[in-house]
């Protein structure tokens, strides 16, 4: 558990308001940085694209400098209160908007930075800030807020350090966004050139438009549009729907499948509602006309209305590009709570290419969107695991060290030991009963947690015809399944099983069920069970670096053997050496007696 200390916030931070502006200074001048830069942004973005026209002495009060808080002030709601954006760098000549609250460190060694950013947006804070906000016509923070507003921290080098980690997260999921943002720029342009200024390739492979294609004037549209396309309206083109809508308290956090909502991602869940990407528009709230692709295996809710084509040559891509064009903001109604209705959207006028110019588009696209579907997903995930571990960094639940095992299943995603078969809720079950047996057995023990339970687990099943849904990673500490950690954990605790404790001299307290599983063990493990049972008994009491070192090797070992190359063990050593920069903290003596048991006991793959 961290040493956490308590502040109050406005002893460590001088506070002020942000610039009063007229309409005439907006939109030329000098960066500036708005309220929804910083409710979007954990950071202050690399540029800021606003501007407003502002005075040396204003740029001087009102300036930005690396190590600075902002927070929304005011909104219309409580949950867009109080939402930071922390800057890691100086901003020469920026201010930033009255609708912010600045908040400048008072000194060097106390916060740090980065640590914040990702606290301050952590739940306990919000609700803490929400809390304490005022709510008139409008939410609203005040500056007397701050004095009974606590920061509880761990010592400055802790701080540090998980800041830097996570924001090694955050810029992986910004460079990703970066890319996906040229991708859909890339797109637009292809599309804006296909069938906007329509030079799609002809048969020749040249501009259709530029070099003579043949085109008919269209009565509909009141322009000219190539030869053998038509137009259709978008309900005859697609099916159009709003899906079952799930509530905010039906969101889990640690949920498997992303749920989108009117502002894309809103939160995760254990079922999905649409198995392929889709394309969806926002149809309610002040985002009403926003156009999102989803994910594959992706809960949609009724706040978006699902655009789907009825014909396969009709990509979602192409769809996406489309609706961009066809002039959506016609279908909104309502003042006070804009939406956009089936019918309204139904009707809107589409230009549809013939079928053979539809397949070479979707043909050339193609490769973009594998591309960007791979970093969606990676942000998806990366996103999801730090918010995962977020809170238990800061209180102190996992270490740094352990969280960098789980972010290897992002940054090496090629390393996978995947399963043949798609498992099922039976085998995820069998999967929980072995992990609680190996609790049972060595709860007691201090040395069991999750690495020492997943190596065994590891062994277990490598040296025998066990088959269980694992997808183990080339991680620092040896073979890991980060996935499977969490499953488990969840699963132990739901049924009454064991809870993990991480902060606990013993890390897995027995529930009132603990030892039920038996029955089920030995139903599912009948002829495993001496196997499962020698690695309990060899680990029982062995520090967790003795199993890693025995695990790893293993998984060298059968690296080497199914590549056909010659074990030795300088061979072995070296594969164990060049699996982590880590691993180097092991002295080669004790290397070579982990071998020398592995062969003597025969826990070593088999040629």
């Amino acid at each position: 558990m961290n040493n956490l200390k308590r502040h109050k916030f406005s002893d460590l931070y001088d506070i002020s308001s942000g610039i009063s502006s007229k309409k005439e200074q907006a939109g030329h001048g000098a960066p500036f940085l708005s309220f929804s830069t910083v409710f979007n942004n954990h950071f202050i973005p690399e540029e800021l694209n606003e501007k407003m026209d502002t005075s040396e002495e204003e740029q001087e009060k009102y300036s930005i400098k690396a190590g600075d808080i902002f927070l929304t002030r005011t909104s219309e709601t409580l949950d867009e209160l109080g939402m930071s954006s922390v800057a890691v760098k100086d901003y020469p000549q920026a201010t930033y908007s009255g609708f912010l609250k600045r908040l400048r460190p008072k000194q060097s060694d106390v916060t740090y930075h980065k640590y914040l950013a990702f606290y301050l947006r952590g739940y306990l804070f919000r609700k803490s800030m929400n809390y304490k906000a005022v709510m008139t016509l409008r939410a609203s923070l005040n500056e007397k807020i701050f004095s009974y507003l606590d920061l509880l921290l761990p010592e400055y080098s802790q701080q540090k350090k998980i800041g830097d980690f996570l924001y090694h997260i955050e810029e992986k999921i910004e460079l990703n966004k970066k890319i996906n943002k040229e991708l859909e720029s890339m797109a637009k342009l292809i599309y804006d050139y296909w069938f906007i200024q329509f030079d799609f390739p002809d048969e020749n492979g040249k501009p259709y438009k530029s070099t003579g294609g043949k085109m008919a004037y269209n009565k509909e549209l009141k322009r000219k549009i190539p030869n053998g396309w038509k137009v259709q309206s978008l309900g005859d083109l697609c099916d159009l729907y709003q899906p079952k809508t799930i509530s905010e308290k039906d969101l889990i956090v640690n949920g498997e499948f992303p749920v989108f909502g009117a502002n894309g991602i809103v939160g995760y869940y254990n079922k999905y509602n649409h198995e392929d990407s889709v394309v969806a528009v926002t149809c309610r709230g002040n985002t009403c006309g926003n156009i999102l692709r989803t994910l594959p295996k992706a809960w949609i809710t009724g706040n978006a209305m699902v655009v789907n084509s009825k014909r396969s040559e009709i990509s979602t891509e192409f769809i996406f590009q489309m609706l961009h064009w066809i002039g959506i903001e016609k279908s909104i109604t309502g003042s006070a709570q804009p939406q956009i209705t089936r019918s309204n959207l139904a009707m809107l006028k589409c230009l549809v290419p013939d079928d053979k110019t539809l397949k070479k588009f979707n043909e050339f696209i193609k490769p973009q969107i594998k591309k960007r579907l791979e970093n969606e997903n990676e942000i998806s995930f990366l996103t999801k695991l730090r918010d995962w571990l977020l809170p238990m960094l800061i209180n102190g639940q996992i270490s740094v060290k352990e969280s960098e095992n789980e972010l290897a299943i992002a940054a090496e995603p090629d390393t996978e030991y995947k399963p043949t078969n798609k498992p099922t809720n039976v085998d995820f079950y069998r999967r929980t009963v072995l992990a609680a047996e190996i609790v049972w057995q060595l709860h007691q023990q201090p040395t069991l947690g999750h690495v020492k339970l997943q190596k065994i687990i590891y062994l277990a099943k490598q040296t025998s015809s066990m088959m269980l849904p694992t997808n183990f990673l080339k991680q620092a500490a040896g073979p890991y399944d980060p996935q499977m950690a969490r499953s488990i954990d969840k699963q132990l605790k739901k049924n009454k099983w064991f809870e993990f404790q991480k902060d606990e001299f013993l890390k897995y307290k027995p529930l009132e069920k603990a030892g039920e599983h038996k029955a089920d063990f030995n139903k599912y493990f009948h002829e495993e069970k001496e196997n499962i049972q020698f690695f309990i008994d060899t680990f029982k009491k062995a520090k967790t670096d003795k199993v890693e070192i025995i695990a790893t090797l293993y998984a060298c070992w059968k690296e080497l053997t199914e590549k056909g190359k010659t074990v030795t063990d300088d061979v072995l050593i070296e594969q164990f050496y060049n699996w982590s920069e880590k691993k180097a903290k092991f002295k080669q003596e004790r290397l070579l007696k982990a071998i020398n048991w592995m062969r003597d006991e025969g826990v070593c793959p088999v040629s």
